[in-house]
């Protein structure tokens, strides 16, 4: 029970981190925000935010495949390497989008499918997960394995990032272009790719310290 508890904290946070970058799904509910359309926005982040769970729930099918093989550890230790450095830089380098309020917003109909549509369209995310199940077992040794931890890692995607969209939400109610301001002047990809720069280079710190070892 504790370990499922860890787990979706953990999740949690590493999700709503993932989140913070302007993708499809938030970038629109900045703008159903700006336009004062709350419940649209809010209605839209949990769509979006769901595909997380589905996703993540293809990287534990991938992690249980793969722990079969005991041969590719050491591989796999090295493949988390290159996997969290081009995640890291793709952030670092990406170009920095920005979110116009528009003049005569629409409130959009089924914001909630739309949000859905949105999140499904990234696939890259279970990659993403997979990597994090194996950063989780060979580097603080938490295996997803039983059914209790699974569901804690899996509420654990969906609600960190739902958490960080409605967080986005009621920060643009109370700031409105400020939020704006603030995301140009500091954009959340620069720190979140060196997040996972950094977590490639102590992956690297690991593998020489078992190499000298």
């Amino acid at each position: 029970m504790l370990q499922a508890i860890l787990l979706f904290l953990l999740t949690s946070f590493i999700s709503a981190l993932g989140s913070l970058q302007l993708g499809p799904v938030n970038a629109s509910v900045l703008r159903l925000s700006l336009n004062r359309e709350y419940k649209s926005a809010r209605l839209f982040a949990l769509g979006g935010a769901l595909p997380e769970i589905l996703y993540a729930g293809i990287a534990i099918w991938g992690s249980g495949f793969l722990a079969r093989w005991a041969n590719l550890q050491h591989w796999l230790d090295l493949a988390l390497v290159p996997i969290f450095f081009f995640i890291g830089m793709k952030l670092i380098l990406a170009k920095k989008k920005s979110i116009q309020k528009e003049d005569n917003p629409l409130n959009p109909s089924l914001p909630f499918i739309k949000g859905l549509s949105l999140g499904l369209l990234n696939p890259q995310l279970p990659l993403f997960w997979l990597s994090i199940l194996l950063w989780y077992k060979m580097n603080l040794g938490l295996e997803v394995v039983s059914p209790l931890s699974q569901v804690g890692f899996l509420l654990g995607t969906g609600a960190g990032a739902f958490a960080l969209l409605i967080a986005l939400i009621e920060l643009c109610r109370k700031y409105q272009n400020k939020v704006l301001e603030f995301s140009i002047k500091h954009p959340p990809e620069i720190w979140i790719g060196s997040f996972f720069v950094g977590l490639a280079i102590l992956q690297v710190i690991k593998l020489i310290l078992n190499w000298k070892l």
